[in-house]
């Protein structure tokens, strides 16, 4: 294979650049490839970060602080003033806000009261636990006919809540 940079001599050096997602490959001779920026063909084996980092691994690691991919807000900054940047902040940060919640509100679950005026996220979960408790209670009573209708009910619900139709 020849040089993409001179087309003249054999490319004997191959390499790999990722960024942004995207991967790109090079071909280069030695020359053409010590003409590059960072001297990529000058490459010393022991004068590396990642092999310093093998025979020194708390001398060259980088701490990557956990950040909100559309603002930039880091974990730091936020339990500093306590407010997210943006919407994206909570996808950004799930784990760690599941970890806190336990600690701050008890659970990670509303259970208190719903709001009359709302989404119906609330009405409809506590529509669903009325019905299932309904069932239960025809199931015992043996009034399978008028269980049959509950279950369709609460099939109902259950397959218009998963497709976001509520």
């Amino acid at each position: 294979m020849r040089c993409e940079q001179c087309g003249e001599r054999e490319a004997n050096m191959h390499f790999t650049v990722v960024q942004n997602g995207k991967k790109t490959e090079r071909h280069l001779c030695s020359a053409c490839a010590a003409k590059q920026e960072g001297g990529a063909g000058t490459f010393d084996l022991w004068d590396n970060d990642f092999f310093k980092s093998l025979v020194n691994p708390y001398l060259y690691r980088e701490t990557e602080v956990p950040h909100c991919e559309t603002c930039g807000l880091t974990l730091d900054e936020f339990n500093e003033n306590g407010r997210f940047g943006c919407p994206q902040c909570y996808t950004s940060f799930r784990e760690q806000i599941m970890q806190m919640l336990p600690r701050l509100q008890g659970r990670t679950r509303h259970v208190g009261k719903v709001p009359l005026r709302g989404t119906g996220v609330f009405t409809t979960e506590r529509q669903l636990q009325r019905l299932q408790q309904m069932l239960a209670d025809a199931l015992q009573k043996e009034e399978y006919e008028r269980a049959a209708e509950l279950r369709d009910e609460i099939h109902s619900l259950q397959r218009t809540d998963d497709t976001g139709g509520i």
